[in-house]
């Protein structure tokens, strides 16, 4: 070893019969030797007990390595944090053991293969060496443990299809054995086929092949009016390989004239995150020697890879969907792998063989997209059912909402010492529910976390052109802060009769000091609560789903003081009147909104406004430049008979040729009209009352 000290004269020595040592000391630095008594020679031998007092130790590495492992198997064991100082390393390991590479010591390379014969738990440790000179030994690392589990052979298959002694078999038959048995799990097939029964002289050798109890043989292998014999084994995980089965033979047909089989073509292999009402399609129609017409096909869809003896769908003979068809709705789940087949049926020649199978995977509905389908309008509320983005029913629970990162991500926070709740980003498309659907043609409202094709940012998350990661609104209606700035207090009275000019002015009074953002909100941003509210209410009824909150008293109560109340969210309709920036009537009666890019200017929907007051029957989802209407729910049209809408709640159109905003939610004594959907286009600049009031938003 490099360093190494001889000793040139020991000195003294004291001799301890119990311990049976001698200890000696060096002439030359006084360094202590141990002379230790070995009983199988009768003699003593010098070691040196312990390093150098002056040599500092290196630090200790660690090891990591592959675990379990079966029988005979080689774990490849690595060392790290090793000093750079080290100039080999030393492995030390339990039980009876085989080097598969490496060096147990003087090799500086990290890794080391090891093996053991015999199942069980072994300990393995790793230690750097130093030079003796400046550094000596480290500790041994902390032991790894490596669990070695007894391999095992597969038990010996068996050939099932073709039949021993078969005839007439076509040139690309499937050959079928015994399902895999044994201790350690399947990893490999292999079939071949020769046309001797000593497999001297191979026809088709399928090479392993991932575990399969079948195998369709490729055309160009077999010759018409000839015997061949075929034999399957099965390799399991351990790398062990079983017996071959017991051959049998078959004996093909005098020509081949047969239905090509056909290959799965869509979705592709070892798809994900597809919907539970996908298509399948398949190769076109062909057939071998012959001619003949496709007269139908058989499709399968099993979740057990190649297991078909239960299906969860099987088309049956079908002759109609000849190359692709859409698959039922309700035959698959969300989140779920599955496996399918087809074979293509001449109208003469009959069946093919089933193709090769191929995986899917569906998609977890419940993750990031959530929707609403109004199923059917009317009957005062309309009648509701949460989607998935295919238009398929789900369930969602109301830990669904709270896991999902929009509605779970709704959370209060303290802005400028005031009350507020943060509402995040969130995608949405409103349209109907696509054909084939569970719910085809029905309108609905979908929301999801990320951008999706199809989707759009919400306008309420778009400032200036830029998209935001959130916005802030009041937890509570505005009240007056100090005489000249509007808040969000629990406890207190709202701010009422003001004019809207003077609620915006102490809105963003607020931006001082360093603080910005602040303003009235917004029909955008009333938009986006409404959507969140009614997909995860399930219906526009807040008053019967949450609280009729404060709707048929005699006075505006405090803020935070009644049981309507959504995601932390207090009054949003009734109590008082809500006013809000961004949707107008002009003098001719048009619907002018904020341009959903967020630069704060209006452009004219074309729009009128409905001129007679009832029941919200329909909401605008018309679209235009600088604008979508299906971001917010402005009345479209009414009814007379609250048992015929569909929103629950009422409507007030303009009722002057001046300009007029909108505001919503109702107020202390209107009532069933009340609502998260009721709206009224009713406020002029000069419009003040005790019952108005308003909340504050921050971006």
């Amino acid at each position: 070893m490099a360093g190494r000290k001889t000793v040139p004269e020991i000195l003294n020595d004291v001799f301890d019969s119990d311990s049976q040592e001698l200890k000696a000391t060096y002439k030359t630095d006084g360094e202590v030797l141990n002379l230790v008594h070995d009983e199988s020679e009768s003699a003593l031998r010098v070691r040196l007990s312990n390093p150098p007092a002056s040599l500092p130790a290196l630090t200790a590495p660690s090891v990591s390595g592959v675990t379990p492992v079966y029988t005979d198997e080689g774990s490849l064991l690595s060392a790290s944090n090793i000093a750079a100082e080290a100039v080999s390393l030393e492995w030390e390991a339990d039980g009876t053991y085989t080097v598969v590479s490496g060096m147990l010591a003087g090799s500086a390379d990290p890794t080391i293969t090891l093996s053991w014969g015999a199942s069980g738990s072994y300990n393995v440790r790793v230690r750097a060496k130093g030079d003796g000179v400046t550094y000596s030994d480290s500790p041994w690392s902390g032991a790894f443990s490596v669990v070695v589990e007894q391999a095992y052979a597969p038990d010996k298959p068996s050939n099932i299809s073709p039949a021993s002694g078969a005839v007439d078999i076509q040139e690309t038959p499937t050959l079928t054995s015994s399902d895999y048995s044994g201790l350690n799990p399947a990893m490999y097939a292999r079939f071949q086929i020769a046309s001797d029964s000593g497999f001297s002289t191979l026809a088709y050798d399928s090479g392993q092949i991932g575990y399969i109890a079948q195998c369709n043989v490729p055309s160009g292998n077999l010759s018409a009016n000839s015997t061949y014999y075929w034999r399957v084994a099965y390799t399991s995980d351990s790398g062990l390989t079983s017996e071959w089965s017991d051959y049998t033979s078959f004996t093909t047909a005098s020509a081949f004239e047969y239905v090509s089989t056909p290959f799965n073509q869509s979705p592709p292999d070892a798809s994900v995150d597809t919907s539970t009402t996908l298509s399948l399609s398949s190769s076109a129609f062909s057939v071998s020697g012959t001619t003949d017409t496709h007269s139908a096909s058989q499709w399968q869809i099993t979740d057990v890879s190649g297991d078909y003896t239960s299906t969860v769908w099987d088309s049956g003979e079908d002759p109609l969907n000849l190359v692709s068809v859409s698959v039922p709705f309700g035959a698959l789940s969300p989140n779920t792998s599955y496996y399918w087949r087809v074979r293509h049926k001449g109208s003469v020649l009959g069946w093919s063989e089933y193709s090769s199978e191929t995986s899917f995977a569906t998609a977890d509905t419940t993750s990031g997209i959530i929707g609403l389908a109004l199923v059917t309008p009317g009957g005062g509320s309309g009648t509701w059912a949460y989607v998935d983005e295919q238009g398929n029913s789900i369930s969602p629970t109301s830990s669904t909402f709270d896991s999902h990162p929009v509605w779970g991500g709704i959370t209060d926070v303290t802005i400028d010492s005031q009350e507020m709740v943060r509402i995040p980003k969130f995608y949405y498309k409103v349209a109907a529910a696509p054909t084939g659907s569970e719910y085809e043609g029905k309108k609905c409202w979908w929301i999801s976390d990320t951008p999706e094709d199809g989707f759009s940012v919400h306008p309420a998350f778009v400032d200036a052109g830029v998209e935001i990661e959130q916005f802030y609104v009041g937890k509570y209606n505005a009240n007056d802060d100090g005489g000249t700035m509007l808040g969000s207090t629990y406890g207190v009275l709202a701010m009422t009769d003001e004019l809207m000019s003077t609620f915006i002015t102490k809105a963003e009074a607020r931006n001082t000091g360093g603080v910005d953002g602040f303003h009235m909100w917004t029909i955008y941003e009333i938009g986006a609560i409404q959507m969140l509210c009614l997909i995860e209410t399930g219906t526009p009824d807040v008053q019967s789903a949450i609280d009729p909150g404060n709707s048929n008293g005699s006075e505006i109560m405090t803020n935070g003081s009644t049981g309507a109340v959504w995601r932390g969210l207090y009054e949003l309709w009734g109590n008082c009147i809500k006013m809000c920036e961004g949707f107008k009537s002009d003098t001719s009666g048009y619907l002018h909104i904020l341009e959903n890019t967020g630069t704060g200017n209006y452009v004219n929907t074309g729009l009128s406004d409905l001129g007679s007051s009832g029941w919200v029957s329909t909401v605008h989802d018309s679209t235009g430049a600088g604008f979508d209407m299906s971001a917010v729910f402005i009345p479209a049209s009414v009814q007379s008979e609250e048992l015929n809408s569909t929103f629950s709640d009422f409507f007030y159109p303009s009722s002057s040729t001046e300009e007029q905003s909108i505001s919503l939610g109702g107020a202390y004594m209107s009532g069933t009209t009340d609502g998260l959907f009721k709206h009224n286009i009713t406020v002029a600049d000069a419009t003040r009352t005790e019952h108005f009031a308003t909340r504050i938003a921050k971006v």
